[in-house]
């Protein structure tokens, strides 16, 4: 897998920054899958760790060899609805996926990487990191090269409290929206996935996560194609994920919404033929 940097967009204030919806997909979502070939899917689920009350946990999982991340998230898979975790950091490296996510409960949670993993090359582009000031969010946004498709990504930050609360893709571009919840300057950037397999996108029904409450969104793949990749939007930059991770044509994403009002949520899946 090649690794490289992007210098695309730094991250701006969420005052500022435009703010994707589930709408912004349609098109998208109503696209076939077409494409020059098709790669078998191979998901995998790393080992459980333990994560105390308000601290942060990593979680690893590797590819088998010869295959390579093509999206890819982790979860607490003790748990059937709602993970009580902020992820921090969802990103691949190498043939590994690297989770990292805060802890937001007042006990002891199961956290474990998900991915998915494909013998089919792909090729990871990074943004460029920007910079978050305490107490402010940003988005940032990074596209795949010439002639290849976005076949999932993810977010990579330098801290442990920069929260993530949407992961978003197009047919060549992925973003992500993140929240500095630090008392120091952090940055982030958007990673994508990129590959010249044929995929589309599909857009969940919406749910509503009620105040100081957890849940899972899902969005599924049409008949006879299965997830590469996913990700979430939200309509408040104070609901973070806290899940991603796929079942067979579907995939979930969790919501952990800490705030006082109702947040709206939908998950995306993006497809290929099974």
């Amino acid at each position: 897998m090649r690794h490289s940097r992007k210098l695309t967009l730094a991250a701006v204030l969420l005052a500022t920054a435009s703010t994707a919806t589930a709408g912004n997909t349609a098109a998208y979502g109503l696209q076939p899958a077409p494409g020059p070939r098709a790669a078998a899917i191979d998901p995998h689920l790393g080992p459980e760790v333990d994560v105390g009350a308000g601290e942060t946990g990593i979680a690893t999982v590797e590819c088998p060899s010869g295959e390579v991340p093509t999206g890819g998230g982790g979860f607490n898979p003790a748990l059937l609805s709602g993970h009580p975790f902020a992820i921090t950091n969802s990103f691949p490296e190498g043939n590994v996926w690297v989770l990292t996510a805060l802890n937001t409960s007042s006990s002891v949670q199961k956290l474990a990487a998900f991915v998915l993993c494909s013998s089919v090359a792909h090729t990871v582009v990074e943004s460029a990191p920007g910079n978050l000031n305490p107490g402010t969010g940003g988005s940032a946004t990074v596209t795949c090269p010439d002639g290849l498709v976005t076949s999932g990504g993810g977010v990579h930050s330098s801290g442990t409290e920069v929260e993530v609360s949407a992961l978003h893709a197009t047919p060549n571009t992925w973003s992500v929206r993140v929240a500095n919840n630090s008392g120091a300057v952090q940055a982030a950037s958007a990673v994508v996935i990129c590959a010249d397999i044929g995929t589309s996108g599909r857009t969940g029904e919406s749910k509503v996560i009620a105040p100081h409450s957890t849940g899972v969104v899902l969005a599924t793949c049409p008949q006879g194609q299965v997830p590469t990749g996913g990700g979430i939007f939200t309509d408040n930059p104070g609901a973070f994920i806290s899940g991603l991770n796929s079942s067979g044509p579907s995939w979930f994403s969790g919501v952990n919404n800490l705030t006082d009002s109702p947040v709206t949520a939908a998950a995306q899946v993006i497809c290929t033929a099974g």
